[in-house]
């Protein structure tokens, strides 16, 4: 999970039109409407889900973060409120293209249930770090729950799909790379995931980071 910028002041007129009628419900956002939405929130988040950041450039689901039934936070009044939306992934996993087992996670785990963490705040965002086992967790226990069990974020298919997807994008970049010092490399690394966040950027960009800083701390130790 790392940080959802959404612009505000490019919210589409379309979607303030209908917020303009008392009459018009989250239904109504359908059509060139709905899809310059999606579009705006995928190009926000650089195609990943605000919450496990699996792709979402061919499949997104836009997610209330006050849901519409949270009559507390006016859950109601932001059912068309650009504010309040989050693209997030179908939140099914399946282990293989033939199973029948799927496991709810993101918004299909939670449903309904407000949440503590939001991926809007920077301040939350930066009490993520991530596990030896490749789990997300916080440095508040507040938002634990909603990590493990809300959102569900550490079953084994998405914690072994961080680990392959760090694995695989290290690979990829190392073959390109003809420097010679692991701090530069680690580095370029990092400079090239924000121009261009990969899949489980977040849990990569930790990885990253460890591995950069680790490498400080020989420097220092000499």
């Amino acid at each position: 999970m790392t940080l959802v910028e959404i612009d505000l002041s490019k919210e589409p007129v379309c979607l303030q039109e209908l917020q303009a009628n008392a009459e018009m419900t989250y239904s109504n956002l359908e059509g060139e409407c709905r899809e310059e939405v999606n579009t705006l929130l995928k190009k926000s988040q650089y195609n990943l889900c605000a919450y496990c950041q699996k792709s979402i450039e061919n499949v997104m689901t836009i997610e209330h973060f006050i849901a519409q039934s949270d009559a507390d936070n006016n859950g109601h009044g932001l059912k068309l409120s650009f504010s309040n939306y989050l693209g997030v992934c179908l939140g099914q996993f399946r282990y293989d293209r033939f199973s029948r087992k799927t496991i709810l996670h993101c918004d299909s785990s939670r449903g309904n249930i407000p949440l503590r963490i939001d991926p809007r705040i920077q301040a939350h965002i930066n009490t993520i770090s991530y596990t030896d086992d490749f789990k997300i967790i916080s440095s508040d226990d507040s938002f634990n729950n909603d990590l493990d069990n809300v959102l569900n974020l550490n079953i084994d298919g998405i914690c072994d799909s961080r680990q392959k997807t760090f694995n695989d994008y290290f690979e990829r970049i190392s073959e390109n790379w003809h420097g010679y010092q692991a701090m530069e490399f680690y580095r370029k690394a990092l400079i090239d995931m924000e121009n261009n966040p990969p899949e489980y950027y977040g849990y990569l960009k930790f990885m990253f980071v460890k591995l950069l800083d680790n490498e400080l701390n020989k420097l220092e130790n000499l």
